[in-house]
């Protein structure tokens, strides 16, 4: 039996493994793009834009206005809507899953990952942390940093908040590299063709979503009859 309160870790630490799967897929089959962040995009359409590279520039930003325009779509559902927005980004994930695995191998390397591009914007739109704390399920630069800040600040006064704080973001780089694992060994046996296996991750996801769903369900019915 999954224990109440921790349910929203446990669905925050699988989405980290989808995460880490399609982190590594891009890097692996598409010179190195990291198609979960942006960072490193915009810098690209600058280079492009100044070394005249219009094909690219034109690509890449579509990227980011893709990426952009998941994040518009998923706040306005959220404030606009009574979607369950973590199923839907969970459908999103396993589709753009699907379409990378048919795609064919001849694309451009940046219009290949554009599935990516939105799921994952979606993704962090949604599941953005749990148990108080913003935490991103797609890429790890800040959770290493809270992970070590929290340790670092643990040591100094012994504060268990401290060690709480990083055990949660600890176990989201832990299962997120469990996916990176799970994407490179997709990518050794299938290559480009290895994206349907991240479908597997998404439904372990799933299950723990329609679980915390009925959790609720539950507690509800028991509220409304007393």
């Amino acid at each position: 039996m999954i224990k109440k309160q921790n349910i929203k870790s446990y669905i925050h630490y699988s989405m980290s493994v989808s995460g880490g799967f399609f982190g590594v897929y891009a890097l692996l089959n598409h010179l190195d793009i990291f198609a979960s962040s942006q960072t490193s995009n915009f810098i690209y359409i600058l280079a492009s834009l100044f070394g005249r590279n219009w094909h690219e520039m034109l690509f890449r930003l579509g990227a980011a206005l893709l990426y952009i325009s998941a994040i518009v779509l998923s706040s306005l559902l959220v404030k606009r809507t009574h979607l369950n927005m973590r199923l839907i980004s969970i459908c999103v994930n396993a589709a753009a899953a699907l379409i990378c695995t048919f795609t064919p191998t001849t694309a451009d390397n940046v219009l290949a990952l554009y599935p990516i591009f939105f799921c994952m914007a979606m993704q962090w739109c949604v599941y953005s942390g749990a148990e108080g704390y913003v935490c991103s399920s797609i890429f790890s630069t800040n959770n290493i940093k809270q992970t070590a800040t929290a340790l670092t600040e643990y040591f100094c006064d012994k504060d268990k908040k401290h060690l709480h704080k990083a055990r949660f973001f600890g176990m989201t780089l832990i299962f997120y590299h469990i996916g990176v694992i799970i994407g490179y060994i997709s990518c050794y046996l299938f290559a480009s063709r290895g994206c349907w296996i991240c479908i597997l991750p998404l439904t372990i996801s799933a299950v723990l979503v329609l679980y915390d769903m009925k959790v609720k369900k539950v507690e509800l019915s028991k509220i409304e009859s007393l």
